[in-house]
């Protein structure tokens, strides 16, 4: 049966009770309480079961727990959402109080906003804070994004959506059908936000109401093959866009920039380098791509008869993916 609450805020959780707990805290705590808690716990194998019982008390909340640790679950969230709004949330993040209540009223008082984000704050393990309001540098204001306006910003590497803190208007979701494809992994959230954006605008609030937490275990913090694992099907995402044109040569020079970006923090790192350069399908002015990555091995590696063999290949690689 269909509950009465306005928003559902999933949780999807897998061995970290202890932040875990910090998060349902947060959660509680928040001045805004007409929501419905689902909390998702990933296959678990130690005592997340245990410590969430006290917060089954409230019947507000619920605990739903899958056989096995799979990507594809990440949907499931959204599958299952009843109600007007959701927001997908992280179990080792921090809400502050005025969070939902502030997405809420924008989402409530601008039918032309699909999703609405906050500005955060990066706290460590230890939940202590060491940056504060991450997004100030981008804008110190309040501020709309139009529609098929996310895009230009993010290949402009001015990234304004931290995705644990996003609301969204499910009835975008349902109507066009943007749900999360798992098969991106990291990058799933960022290409859906790109999907919503062609059907409505996106709001960021500038007062900082979250706390994103970045830690050695984060999911999010592997995405060396981020972009090229996106690239094609954002180009094809493009053809629907406005001026689509530019936006493709866009996009292809960011797929540059970034993957050189992970050449030289790889230091060099024949595999990484390997990895990289595999995904680069295809990049605008090719010749142009293997002078900086001639230049590249110049400076980091020596040219000894390794690191020659090494470049070689990797040359092979890059004119051989281009051409398929």
């Amino acid at each position: 049966m269909k509950n009465h609450y306005k928003l559902t805020i999933s949780v999807l959780t897998y061995n970290r009770p202890h932040y875990l707990i910090e998060m349902l805290d947060s959660i509680m705590q928040q001045t805004y309480h007409d929501f419905y808690v689902k909390i998702y716990d990933n296959g678990s194998i130690d005592n997340t079961g245990e410590i969430i019982k006290p917060y089954l008390k409230d019947s507000r909340f619920s605990y739903h727990k899958f056989q096995r640790n799979a990507v594809e679950n990440i949907r499931i969230p959204f599958d299952q959402c009843d109600t007007e709004y959701f927001i997908w949330a992280h179990d080792d993040d921090i809400m502050l109080p005025d969070m939902v209540q502030e997405e809420l009223s924008i989402l409530e008082n601008n039918d032309e906003v699909g999703l609405v984000t906050v500005n955060s704050n990066y706290i460590d393990e230890q939940g202590i804070i060491f940056k504060y309001s991450i997004y100030s540098h981008i804008s110190i204001n309040d501020l709309v994004i139009p529609r098929q306006g996310f895009f230009a910003l993010f290949a402009n590497g001015k990234t304004i959506v931290c995705c644990p803190s996003v609301m969204y208007r499910m009835s975008i979701i349902r109507k066009y059908n943007v749900y999360l494809h798992y098969e991106y992994g990291g990058a799933c959230d960022i290409f859906q936000w790109m999907e919503i954006n062609q059907y409505c605008s996106m709001y960021y609030i500038s007062k900082t109401l979250f706390h994103y937490r970045k830690h050695k275990n984060q999911d999010s913090q592997n995405t060396l093959c981020l972009d090229p694992l996106l690239k094609k099907p954002i180009l094809s995402l493009l053809d629907n866009y406005d001026n689509s044109d530019i936006l493709r040569r866009k996009w292809l020079k960011f797929i540059n920039r970034r993957i050189f970006d992970e050449l030289f923090k790889s230091k060099i790192v024949p595999h990484i380098a390997y990895k990289t350069i595999r995904h680069a399908i295809f990049i605008p002015h090719k010749q142009e791509f293997l002078f900086r990555l001639k230049v590249y091995f110049l400076v980091f590696a020596p040219l000894s008869k390794v690191q020659i063999k090494i470049y070689r290949r990797l040359r092979r690689i890059f004119l051989r993916t281009i051409r398929s």
